[in-house]
């Protein structure tokens, strides 16, 4: 019977001392994500006041005015640039205080911390990549719009043709950031072929309008050859 009682005794423990690590488990479960949605309120808060900062800041400096002005807001889908950075600054923030929460309340919570360690990774990230391929997609509509301000015959083609170059390059460098490097180098291969297509094609189109708009020099020339030669 003693024999019987102590294992009884031991299993009760065992049951007991599992029961008390699940609580606590359960317990700091749900304080760290109290905790975590409280740094996220404060972050938010802190995040919405200097995206105002910054907004009113960039509209000060009538920034969303020059790019009016340089017919920029379509590729912005109409959206003011202050609004754009403004809403990268709130995020950035909220992105940081959440960080900062993880590093704090995620020791604890090993299953929080896995998860909010690797969101905090890429949210930066992904922040950074969607500002740059915005400023190169103002930087290649602005390219476009200098091209169309020439005289040039095909400045429609060359303008777009200029424009899709340098969106495709923000769009790769923007995923290099959030995925590395090395696993877009086919991407940055396939742009290698296609400039080297693109700068033929546009070697031949210079050659043939060079040729066109010298066409009665170069006529007057070879009759003067002939004339010299016979």
């Amino acid at each position: 019977m003693g024999l019987v009682d102590g294992t009884l005794t031991d299993l009760g423990l065992a049951i007991k001392d599992a029961a008390v690590q699940v609580v606590n488990s359960f317990f700091y479960f749900v304080l760290g994500i109290l905790a975590i949605i409280i740094i996220l309120i404060i972050g938010w808060i802190i995040g919405r006041v200097l995206k105002e900062i910054v907004v009113r800041a960039l509209v000060a400096l009538k920034v969303d005015d020059w790019f009016h002005e340089h017919n920029l807001m379509p590729v912005l889908g109409h959206v003011p640039f202050s609004a754009i950075v403004g809403t990268i600054v709130k995020w950035y923030t909220i992105a940081l205080f959440l960080a900062g929460g993880v590093s704090v309340i995620g020791v604890k919570v090993q299953v929080l911390n896995a998860f909010f360690t690797d969101l905090v990774y890429y949210i930066p990230k992904v922040l950074a990549a969607g500002l740059f391929i915005a400023l190169g997609f103002i930087v290649a509509r602005y390219c476009r719009n200098q091209v169309d301000k020439t005289s040039y015959v095909y400045k429609n083609y060359l303008g777009l043709a200029i424009e899709i170059v340098i969106m495709y390059l923000s769009v790769v460098l923007a995923l290099s950031i959030v995925i590395g490097a090395e696993n877009v180098q086919i991407l940055i291969e396939a742009f290698k072929i296609a400039f080297t297509v693109f700068a033929v094609v546009l070697a031949i189109i210079f050659g043939v309008t060079f040729a066109l708009a010298f066409k009665k020099d170069i006529k007057s020339f070879a009759s003067e050859m002939r004339k010299d030669f016979s």
